[in-house]
């Protein structure tokens, strides 16, 4: 049984799009991928299965108490908003890369940096209640060069890179789409003989002002082989 301590990309409050493999819409710095192969799920229209190789990347990351995904986000928000929107050591200012539809307080001195998605909420090796809410860093930073948090709660990190089965879709995050698509995940899994080598993460691309039935979502799971076996 997955345990409950979760891990969320934390995308913050702008009008997101879901694009791949770098590049949304509006300009907004997304994960960036290949697809490794794709297959139509059946259960729902329009609604694909996809096999990515992401590259690694750098997050922002601060962790909460929580009873729930939404919790987690909500109480994650505000320190890593803070660090984005330049709560952290004095530098220059980076201009946004999208619009921003709610701006925290912060402190104006430090170096504001550029928006990114999604928000992905995963479950990892605890069970205490315990949530990490991460934001991924835009590309052109290092470890070296991103400005330090002034919050002792944030902290900078590395993902590696790792593969994905993804599946997306359309509308309300709610408990029943979320757990068809990993039941989905789960049959392409069984199907194709590649091994999970991670729990299920669900993935949002949209701000609030997104209306519900044009939020876009995604479930993943991560796998150690980036080789479908064909059933």
């Amino acid at each position: 049984m997955p345990h409950l301590t979760r891990t969320a990309f934390l995308g913050l409050v702008a009008t997101m799009m879901i694009a791949g493999p770098s590049l949304g819409a509006e300009g907004i710095e997304t994960p960036n991928y290949e697809v490794l192969a794709s297959e139509t799920t059946g259960a729902v229209p329009d609604e694909t299965i996809e096999l990515r190789r992401y590259g690694p990347m750098i997050v922002a990351e601060v962790t909460v108490m929580a009873s729930n995904r939404d919790e987690a986000s909500s109480k994650g928000f505000r320190p890593l908003a803070d660090y984005i929107f330049g709560r952290n050591a004095p530098g220059g200012t980076i201009s946004m890369t999208a619009p921003v539809t709610t701006t925290p307080a912060t402190s104006g001195e430090g170096e504001k940096i550029a928006m990114t998605a999604p928000v992905t909420t995963a479950p990892t090796e605890s069970d205490d209640g315990r949530y990490t809410v991460r934001f991924m860093m835009p590309s052109k930073y290092t470890m070296e060069t991103l400005p330090e948090p002034l919050d002792p709660e944030v902290r900078l990190s590395r993902i590696p890179a790792r593969i994905l089965v993804t599946l997306r879709f359309v509308g309300e995050r709610s408990p029943e789409r979320v757990a068809a698509a990993e039941k989905a995940i789960l049959t392409y899994l069984e199907e194709t003989g590649l091994e999970p080598s991670g729990p299920f993460a669900a993935a949002g691309y949209d701000g609030p002002d997104t209306p519900i039935s044009e939020k876009r979502w995604e479930v993943q799971r991560p796998v150690v082989s980036a080789d479908p076996v064909t059933p």
